[in-house]
């Protein structure tokens, strides 16, 4: 990863989405080349806020976002990839809260943050997954 590359992710969560490998049923693809449309739209309507929770000034975005859907519509999976990108370029230590009903739903989006650094040996300089 290139650092130009990196700078721009800094700014832009969609720059990192862009680069940003997952696990498919066809293997590891850049999560851009899978989003849903509807997953997109969410993903933008977020971002401004990310961008504030990780120290950036931003004149828009959300502070609180409510997103429902459906069982096996990407919930988890999403969420690990907002916040590994604030994780990752925050200008400011981070405290965050996932509520989960149980263990071992709570273990779900440590664990897809953890795939998604296995994928990305370069989110590995910067993130420690516990």
């Amino acid at each position: 990863m290139d650092a130009q590359t990196l700078r721009r992710m800094v700014s832009y969560p969609a720059e990192f989405r862009e680069r940003l490998l997952v696990d498919t049923d066809a293997g590891p693809q850049p999560l851009d080349d899978v989003l849903d449309d509807w997953q997109r739209r969410d993903f933008t309507a977020l971002d401004a806020g990310w961008r504030r929770v990780a120290g950036q000034a931003t004149t828009s975005g959300y502070t609180r976002a409510w997103l429902e859907r459906p069982r096996g519509h990407s919930k988890t999976s999403d969420i690990a990839v907002s916040v590994t990108w604030a994780l990752c370029f925050s200008t400011r230590r981070l405290v965050g809260i996932a509520a989960a009903a149980d263990r071992e739903q709570g273990r779900l989006l440590r664990d897809a943050i953890s795939r998604l650094v296995a994928l990305n040996p370069w989110l590995g300089q910067t993130l420690d997954v516990q």
